[in-house]
C-alpha cells in the first residue's frame, strides 16, 4: 500500500513538508558493559558528570537499540544519539540511584518525509525508550518537533502567519496541550511574554516601511473578542508584517528560549536547520498519554505550518475568527477542539487532543 500523507488538511503544501523530533531521555550506567568496580568508581562522586568517553558507551548502547529496529523512513541522514547536557535527573530518580549514574541523552531523527509511516517509525522508538529498562525521563525531558517545507525552510510571509496565529491566541490554547511546568518555562518561554515584540512598547523601536494592510486587517476581524490589550498586539502586528527580509523579522520577535522558534531559519545562524522549532511538548514518554502525543503533536505543527504557507488573507482571517471562538469557549477541551478544526485537522486527531486537554485540566 501506497505510504499516506501524515498530515494533509486540504492545504497543498502540506505534502511538501518534512519533519523530524528530537527526543530528550535519561540512562543509567547499566547499560554499559562496564564492571562493577569501574561503574562505582565513576559514580563514587555524588555532584559529578559521567566522563564524556563513558557517555559515549552509554549513547552507543543506545544506538544499538536504535539499529535492530531497522528504522528505514528518512530523506535525509541518520537517526543520532548525542549528549544533552539541559537534560537532568530530579527527585524522583534519585531514588532509583545517585543523580551521578545517570546522563542526559538526545535522539534526533533524520529529516523524515510528512507519511504515515515515517511517524510510525517515531513512535516505535518511543515505546523502545519507554521499554527499556536502563531508560528514564524526568520533568526536564522535552520533545522537540521540527518542520521544514521541501528543502527550502519557512518563507517570510508564512512566518508572519504562522506567529500572527500563535501571538493573537493560538499559543494560550495550545498551552493547554502541555503539562503545567513545561509552559512558560525557561526553555519554551511563550511568545505573547516574552518575544522581542511582546516587550517593547508602541513607543518603542520601529521598523521602516508601510504595514501591509490587507494582512493586518485580517488579523484583527471585527468580531475578535475585545481584549485589553489591543493596542500591544497591534503594535506586534504591525511590527511583525513590516519586516522586510526572514532575517529581520526573526531580530524583532528575538528568542529568549521561545517555544517557538525561528532561530534555525536564516542564512547566519548557528545551525541552519531551515526549519521552525515547535519546544513545548514534554518528554515523559512513560506517562499516559504521551505515547500517543509522539504521533499527535507533529501533526498539529505540520498542520500549522501547511495552514501559514497556503493561507491568503481570508483563509488567513477565516482562522483568527476561528482562534476568537476558542478563546470564548468555556472549557479547554472545547477551545482545542474549535481551534483544531479551523486548522481543518482530522476529526479523530482533534477528538483526542481535546481529550488529553481535559485531562490536564484536572
Amino acid at each position: 500500500m501506497a505510504a499516506t500523507t501524515l498530515t494533509d488538511n486540504g492545504y497543498p503544501s502540506a505534502k511538501e513538508l518534512t519533519f523530524g523530533i528530537e527526543y530528550e531521555f535519561l540512562v543509567h550506567i547499566n547499560i554499559t558493559d562496564l564492571s562493577e568496580e569501574e561503574k562505582r568508581t565513576l559514580t563514587a562522586d555524588f555532584a559529578s558528570s559521567l566522563p564524556r568517553h563513558t557517555v559515549r558507551l552509554m549513547a552507543d548502547a543506545i544506538r544499538e537499540r536504535l539499529d535492530a529496529l531497522g528504522l528505514q523512513h528518512a530523506a535525509e541522514k541518520a537517526w543520532i544519539v548525542k549528549t544533552d547536557h539541559s537534560v537532568k535527573p530530579d527527585f524522583t530518580l534519585a531514588n532509583a540511584g545517585k543523580f551521578s549514574s545517570f546522563a542526559g541523552l538526545e535522539i534526533t531523527t533524520p529529516k523524515m518525509q510528512n507519511q504515515a509511516a515515517a511517524l510510525d517509525e517515531c513512535v516505535k522508538v518511543a515505546r523502545e525508550l519507554v521499554a527499556h529498562p536502563e531508560v528514564r525521563f524526568s520533568n526536564s525531558c522535552g520533545l522537540h518537533v521540527h518542520v521544514g517545507h521541501a528543502g527550502e525552510g519557512l518563507s517570510l510571509l508564512a512566518s508572519q502567519k504562522l506567529f500572527s496565529v500563535l501571538f493573537l491566541g493560538g499559543e494560550q490554547i495550545l498551552n493547554t496541550l502541555f503539562r503545567k511546568d513545561r509552559r512558560n518555562n525557561y526553555y519554551c518561554r511563550d511568545i505573547t511574554k516574552h518575544s522581542a515584540v511582546a516587550k517593547i512598547s508602541a513607543q518603542g523601536q520601529r521598523l521602516p516601511g508601510a504595514v501591509p494592510e490587507e494582512w493586518v486587517t485580517a488579523c484583527f476581524p471585527p468580531d475578535f473578542p475585545a481584549v485589553e490589550e489591543y493596542q500591544k498586539n497591534r503594535f506586534a502586528m504591525d511590527t511583525i508584517w513590516k519586516a522586510a527580509t526572514i532575517e529581520e523579522f526573526v531580530e524583532v520577535i528575538g528568542d529568549d528560549g521561545m517555544g517557538y522558534s525561528w532561530t534555525h531559519l536564516p542564512s547566519h545562524a548557528f545551525n541552519p536547520t531551515e526549519t521552525i522549532e515547535f519546544r513545548k511538548a514534554e518528554g515523559s514518554l512513560d506517562r499516559p498519554m504521551n505515547l500517543d502525543f509522539v504521533s499527535d503533536w507533529p501533526q498539529v505543527c505540520m498542520g500549522l505550518v501547511a495552514f501559514a504557507i497556503d493561507a491568503d488573507p481570508q483563509e488567513l482571517e477565516r482562522v483568527i475568527r476561528g482562534v476568537g471562538t476558542a478563546l470564548r469557549a468555556e472549557s479547554n477541551e472545547e477551545k482545542v477542539r474549535v481551534f483544531l478544526r479551523s486548522l481543518k485537522l482530522d476529526e479523530t486527531l482533534v477528538v483526542r487532543l481535546a481529550e488529553r486537554a481535559k485531562e490536564l485540566s484536572g
